[in-house]
């Protein structure tokens, strides 16, 4: 890569980063409104997908109801093995949210 091209690219990984962070700020805030433990309030909903969230990201589950408590399993394995750096992360901007606020 050329010069600007590392400056493209490194702007593009910052951007996705500062996205997240933003993303999650934003989602903390419209519960804190709501919940005094918006914390819990941000992991639960996190955990526990709405209806409209099964049947985009997760299709085979939202038509079989029979298999949705394997989901949770599902979901925390995918975690742990293929996402652990995205969800490590994300418990990070959590824990600095809470930070800021105390």
């Amino acid at each position: 890569l050329n010069k600007e091209e590392k400056e493209l690219l490194d702007y593009l990984f910052y951007s996705m980063l500062n996205g997240e962070k933003t993303r999650i700020t934003n989602v903390m805030n419209l519960l804190k409104k709501d919940n005094s433990n918006y914390k819990w309030a941000y992991l639960r909903r996190r955990l526990f997908l709405s209806e409209s969230e099964l049947k985009g990201g997760f299709p085979f589950f939202y038509r079989h109801v029979w298999a949705r408590p394997f989901l949770l399993l599902y979901r925390l394995g995918k975690a742990i093995f293929v996402a652990r750096k995205r969800v490590l992360n994300e418990l990070k901007i959590i824990v600095e949210e809470g930070k800021e606020d105390e």
